[in-house]
């Protein structure tokens, strides 16, 4: 009788083992096929491109408009504030090359890929970007891409005619928080309109650890800003939605649990 529990025992903790090694396996591929989706939507989808030219299309007619709103434009010269990467630069070969090669993201790899200086430009955004600076916009680029990366940066600018002048590409030093550069270039200039990727990129309270809620909420409040002052470019690949998602759910943390995050998804 002994042996025959012993044997059931052995068994069930077998199939357990098993299980779990097994659900363990779909849930890394759940998360790996997740990655590989944001990286081919960002690649191959039309959507994207037009979602893109549909962005600097509205940042473009705002230029036009010739609305400066209640902005004393006599006082103080005019400016726009861009990202660089998703916003400006579009580095989904830099994430189909941590997919391939089976790697995470660490400063060490990302700086090999932007030391290439050789991403694309979003669609939309060179056309964008010489429309403003031949109307008198100056235009800065607040990224959190580090000090060392300055001078591939602007070669990479360069290689579609943007010239710029490195005091005015604000990059990292000690804090990944972008609200000093933002103030820096306020002391001097009106800032027509902030373009970016991510929330972050357009007011401080979005640098905060928020969960999903408060960010939703918070966008609910500047919803008025978006299209005008606020222009958003699509990024399904890494932001701070995903940040919101970690400090929700610590499963995400540690093996992207897909019955974990199953709790945020809506169903009828």
């Amino acid at each position: 009788m002994k042996k025959i529990l012993f044997s059931l025992v052995t068994i069930s903790v077998m199939w357990s083992c098993s299980s779990s090694k097994s659900l363990s396996t779909a849930e890394s591929s759940i998360a790996e096929n997740s990655k590989i989706s944001a990286v081919l939507w960002q690649q191959t989808s039309a959507e994207y491109d037009a979602l893109c030219y549909q962005a600097f299309n509205v940042a473009t007619h705002r230029l036009n408009s010739g609305d400066m709103g209640n902005m004393d434009v006599n006082s103080k010269k005019l400016a726009i504030i861009m990202d660089l990467d998703e916003t400006v630069l579009n580095n989904s070969p830099f994430n189909g090359w941590l997919i391939h090669n089976n790697k995470t993201y660490s400063p060490a790899n990302w700086m090999e890929w932007s030391s290439l200086a050789k991403a694309e430009f979003v669609p939309g955004a060179i056309e964008f970007m010489q429309i403003a600076m031949n109307q008198g916009f100056k235009i800065f680029f607040i990224s959190n891409r580090t000090v060392q990366e300055l001078d591939f940066t602007i070669a990479n600018l360069e290689k579609a005619g943007i010239i710029v002048n490195p005091p005015d590409v604000m990059l990292k030093t000690n804090s990944s928080s972008k609200a000093e550069r933002r103030e820096n270039v306020l002391s001097n200039y009106r800032v027509y309109m902030l373009i970016g990727d991510n929330l972050a990129d357009f007011h401080n309270i979005f640098e905060n650890d928020l969960s999903i809620s408060e960010r939703k909420n918070n966008a609910l409040k500047f919803r008025n800003k978006f299209g005008s002052k606020f222009i958003v470019l699509p990024n399904t690949m890494y932001g701070g939605w995903e940040k919101a998602l970690k400090n929700s759910n610590s499963d995400y943390i540690q093996n992207s649990n897909s019955n974990g995050l199953k709790k945020y998804i809506k169903g009828f």
